[in-house]
């Protein structure tokens, strides 16, 4: 960071530069993470820091965001404070969509925010705004990521889209999953379920990534653990058993069999 504001300086962008100040805060961010204080504290810095980063997203070159978005991944996962912040009457997802910073032509901006995203499930207030914004998250994500050869982006979505699956329905509702406990969120409704199906289907036909298949292989198998209609979709419309056997076949490993057995047993 402190590189690139010195580059920033000696071209003459000094409107872009950050001042004294700026790097204070961010600092201090830095320095709070690394020290692991309390919640209350870093969601105050972390805060208090956010016009900053805010600034650096939206101005900076998308070749030069990278260190910022990292420590906005790294925030996230600290704390949820990042979600309820309000810019001028914008969310943290309206900032980074209108950033660019999902464009297909730097991959490893989206993978760092689509990070970020997997990080906010961590809290409650970061599950309700995942909740309240699925639809432009997983819109935003999944299209950053359609194509591309960047594993690590591919690994991030099939993340995200497994934390859509896994969060809780009921205490008592438990399913275990090749290693994985999970629990299914009663507030997630059936058609945000559905709406899940094409990308996990579409990355068990295709997928030769076995961390991004067994990820995805994982949600699958937590959505059909909700029979109903979102199983009868799952299986009738989307073939699902096709699609695992496609898997099962093509990335040859214990656990992608072993998931694969599981989801078998579940249709």
């Amino acid at each position: 960071m402190i590189e690139l504001n010195e580059k920033l300086l000696q071209t003459g962008d000094k409107e872009l530069c950050l001042n004294p100040e700026e790097m204070e805060l961010l600092d201090g961010v830095i320095q709070g993470l690394e020290a692991k204080v309390g919640l209350t504290v870093i969601s105050m810095t972390i805060l208090i820091a956010m016009p900053t980063l805010v600034r650096i997203i939206s101005s900076w070159d998308a070749t030069q965001r990278l260190p910022i978005l990292d420590l906005l991944r790294l925030a996230t996962a600290a704390s949820p404070s990042p979600t309820f912040y309000d810019y001028h009457g914008k969310t943290l997802i309206d900032i980074l969509a209108a950033a660019g910073v999902f464009e297909k032509s730097q991959p490893n901006n989206a993978m760092l925010a689509t990070r970020a995203f997997v990080n906010i499930f961590k809290s409650t207030k970061g599950q309700e705004y995942a909740e309240a914004h699925y639809a432009r998250i997983f819109q935003l994500a999944t299209s950053a990521a359609e194509g591309t050869s960047n594993k690590n982006l591919k690994v991030a979505v099939a993340t995200l889209a497994l934390k859509y699956a896994i969060t809780s329905i009921l205490s008592s509702k438990l399913l275990t999953c090749s290693s994985y406990a999970v629990l299914f969120n009663s507030k997630q409704s059936v058609d945000q379920a559905k709406s899940l199906l094409p990308y996990l289907i579409n990355t068990l036909a295709t997928e030769s990534d076995s961390e991004t298949l067994f990820r995805a292989m994982v949600a699958v198998g937590t959505l059909l653990s909700m029979e109903g209609e979102v199983k009868t979709v799952a299986v009738r419309t989307h073939l699902v058993r096709r699609a695992v056997d496609n898997a099962v076949g093509r990335v040859r490993e214990p656990r992608i069999e072993q998931i694969g057995a599981e989801i078998a047993a579940l249709i």
